[in-house]
């Protein structure tokens, strides 16, 4: 494996620990938890979400499908809604950083840490809205 490939693998380890571990600090509202009940009807089959009543904004392709795919390989349990949050902002960091890379390493830790800076934020808006 290259370099760079080592370093956004490092990136994106560093990055989902720290979002993870922000994301337990939030208590869950109930618009995420509908969205973690949907994402179990997803996982035991009802792709198309056939009986339930949802607002136009249902984040199905952003949020679902991956809170989806770790029901189904995982189970349903408590840490998802935590841990899947937290695989979600550091791939986006992962991903920023390999196209930061792309005119050098120098630039591209600014940019991880302008990004970083509101990492709270991110937690919460992942985790809890």
């Amino acid at each position: 494996m290259t370099k760079k490939g080592l370093s956004v693998i490092l990136v994106f380890l560093i990055f989902s620990y720290i979002f993870t571990a922000l994301s337990y600090k939030f208590i869950p509202s109930s618009d995420s938890m509908s969205g973690i009940l949907e994402a179990a009807d997803i996982a035991n089959g009802n792709i198309t979400l056939k009986g339930w009543y949802l607002s136009t904004v249902t984040f199905y392709f952003t949020d679902l499908v991956w809170f989806a795919l770790a029901i189904k390989l995982f189970g349903y349990s408590e840490w998802i809604t935590y841990v899947i949050p937290g695989l979600m902002a550091g791939s986006l960091f992962a991903s920023c950083y390999a196209l930061g890379t792309i005119s050098g390493y120098k630039k591209a830790w600014a940019l991880l840490l302008f990004l970083a800076f509101p990492g709270a934020a991110v937690s919460y808006m992942l985790s809890v809205a």
